[in-house]
């Protein structure tokens, strides 16, 4: 099957890259332009903590939703420090 990015890493010493957004499993891309996304668990932890409830209807949810998103763009060479490889989940 080859040879993973890690085992290259361990062989020569662990001077790993930068763990980058665009790699990580949390990064969610954009349609429109490939290079931009945002992060699945800062979307979540915000909505968790910020978002307006749903009792107060679903248009001010998703008002709150769209400028969170445009709000915290990630470029895919971004690192938040929470990026985590595929490979580390097994994926």
């Amino acid at each position: 099957m080859g040879v993973t990015d890690a085992a290259i890493e361990r062989h020569f010493g662990g001077a790993c890259e930068p763990r980058m957004c665009g790699n990580c499993r949390h990064f969610c891309g954009c349609d429109i332009h490939v290079d931009y996304g945002y992060c699945h668990l800062g979307f979540e932890r915000a909505y968790d903590t910020d978002a307006p409830d749903r009792k107060e209807g679903r248009w001010r949810l998703a008002k709150w939703a769209a400028a969170w998103l445009t709000g915290n763009l990630l470029y895919c060479e971004d690192e938040c420090g929470e990026c985590r490889d595929y490979e580390e989940f097994g994926l």
